[in-house]
């Protein structure tokens, strides 16, 4: 599909009528009736006028008004109500429909892509749009029942303007397309400042985490940094606030605009409108029916313009989301399928990050035996992790190939592969889940608590966890529950052990898992990696020789 505004309009409504077709019905009944209400409430002042001069009867007089009254009141409840309902409608769908496959689209990027910058900021441009309830994906459904309602409502006061006179119509179609235009081109110039501030969003809330992390609060205390972050958060805010000021001049712009036209506009109908009535052409209740309908009609236009310029807006926001939904970057998963036991040979491999000259592997070469245990020992920097990446199919070598059982690793089911692969990485980036949930990755009704049970054993943290008030269902951190446990750093390293156990991989890679303990505490967790590997093909790296004895 190409990504152009209608398309992208159309789509959407599609997108919400397959989601739930009450809504959109809901959406066509609030602007009808809105429409009415608005009609009748510039036809009320008109038609008071007209009973009053010919009525002779008070009675009659006051039961006619009153009607009136009674009929508006009804239609303008039924409006409020039907506005209140529907602005929350969306929510649902705009989950349903797009905050959901893109967090599903995040997961299916290729690792090495989704480290990227460019990939970051895809991201971030593609989410901005399903923040809000007003603006983006959601706002688009919002605006359409504004500008809907303003066409209708324009077409039926135009009929009723061309009673008149038809030069007093092309006037003010005159005024209102050159309004439109005006619109337009300084709202775009206003969309295209605001993306500047992109970048900034990215570092505030970056810079409002570190707040909300505990580990580095240790950091920020101990090393008195808080002037430091200070600085960094208020240079930030500075070219936010000064961004925002250049985009906000052309919303200055708008509103000038709205107010000289306003002006030009008024002044021609009252003018004519007064010509007229003073001629005897027109009553004084068809004055003042023409004065509503004019005024009404240039209210209408005014947010009709705002209305088709925000919608714009929210399709060049909702576009990135589509764009990020097609970004063609993903995980192989219609490949061949490899059995395990794996053969793996690096065959003159070679590696560099995007945007870097530099080679962290040069013609590397390997050759792992299915059923071996192998040990990768080098210093820091030597590209350990990077090779351990590269054959987990994280990252794609820059030349050179993987081979898996002679199988290029490019064209293996990467979701197959995955399924198969255990690994336990030097970072310990536990999830605020369950002890059960981060064991398992799978929720809690799902997973065998048995054999959760038997990896707790198997990394000694049985006995620590099975005494906390809720066992395995306990949370880790206090993210999402306010009675989280905090482990430590060891046995974080036990609960990752734990995490490979459950899995039960054909093969096992252990990236620098016991960087973090002490020498006893090594020394056990060595003992706990032989017996998970037995019958395994296990690769063991670390920068330090006497760690692969076991």
């Amino acid at each position: 599909m190409k990504l152009t505004r209608w398309n992208i309009y159309k789509d959407m409504l599609y997108r919400l009528w397959k989601c739930d077709p009450h809504v959109i019905k809901m959406m066509l009944l609030e602007i009808v009736i809105s429409v009415i209400e608005g009609f009748i409430a510039v036809l009320l002042p008109a038609a008071i006028i007209q009973f009053i001069t010919t009525t002779q009867d008070w009675i009659t007089l006051v039961l006619q008004i009153l009607g009136l009254f009674a009929v508006y009141g009804l239609f303008s409840m039924w409006h409020v109500y039907l506005a209140t309902r529907n602005s929350m409608q969306y929510v649902i769908p705009r989950q349903k429909l797009f905050i959901l496959p893109v967090a599903k689209k995040v997961q299916e990027l290729t690792y090495s892509y989704y480290e990227t910058k460019p990939a970051q900021e895809k991201l971030e441009n593609g989410i901005r749009a399903l923040n809000m309830n007003m603006e983006g994906a959601e706002g688009v459904y919002h605006n359409t029942v504004i500008v809907l309602s303003a066409i209708l409502s324009l077409i039926l006061y135009a009929v009723f303007i061309s009673q008149i006179g038809l030069p007093i119509l092309l006037a003010l179609l005159f005024i209102s397309f050159l309004h439109y235009g005006i619109y337009e081109k300084c709202y775009a110039l206003y969309l295209k400042k605001d993306e500047e501030k992109a970048e900034n969003y990215s570092k505030s809330r970056y810079f409002n985490s570190l707040s909300q992390k505990s580990a580095k609060g240790k950091d920020i205390r101990l090393y008195q940094m808080q002037d430091l972050l200070k600085t960094k958060m208020q240079e930030n805010n500075d070219i936010l606030v000064q961004k925002t000021i250049a985009a906000s001049k052309y919303k200055g712009w708008i509103a000038q605009t709205d107010v000289i036209l306003g002006f030009i506009r008024d002044g021609i109908t009252y003018g004519y409108l007064i010509y007229l009535m003073m001629h005897g052409i027109i009553e004084m209740s068809s004055f003042v029916l023409y004065i509503g309908i004019v005024i009404s009609y240039g209210q209408r236009f005014t947010a009709l313009t705002a209305e088709i310029a925000k919608l714009h807006s929210n399709l060049d926001l909702t576009k990135r989301t589509y764009e990020f939904e097609m970004d063609k970057n993903v995980i192989n998963q219609d490949g061949k399928k490899a059995s395990a036991p794996f053969d793996i040979i690096f065959e003159n491999v070679s590696f560099q990050y995007p945007e870097s000259e530099k080679y962290v592997l040069k013609n590397f070469n390997l050759h792992f035996t299915a059923g071996e245990k192998l040990a990768l020992v080098g210093v820091n920097g030597a590209g350990k992790t990077t090779i351990v990446k590269l054959l987990s199919g994280l990252y794609t070598p820059t030349s050179g190939r993987i081979l898996v059982n002679g199988i290029d690793l490019k064209e293996i089911n990467k979701e197959d592969y995955f399924g198969k692969l255990g690994i336990v990485f030097q970072e310990i980036d536990l999830f605020s889940m369950t002890v059960g949930e981060n064991i398992s990755c799978m929720h809690e009704e799902d997973y065998d608590e048995n054999r959760v049970q038997a990896a707790l054993r198997i990394s000694k943290l049985d006995m620590i966890v099975n005494q906390l008030p809720k066992g395995i269902h306990s949370y880790i951190n206090t993210d999402l529950s306010p009675d989280g446990i905090n482990l430590s750093g060891g046995q974080q390293q036990r609960l990752l052990l734990a995490k490979a156990y459950y899995k039960n991989p054909s093969l096992l890679i252990l990236d620098e898992p016991t960087a973090a303990l002490d020498a006893l505490a090594e020394k056990d967790m060595y003992e706990e990696y032989k017996e998970i590997t037995r019958d395994k093909s296990a690769l063991f790296i670390s920068h330090r020789l006497a760690s692969t004895r076991f």
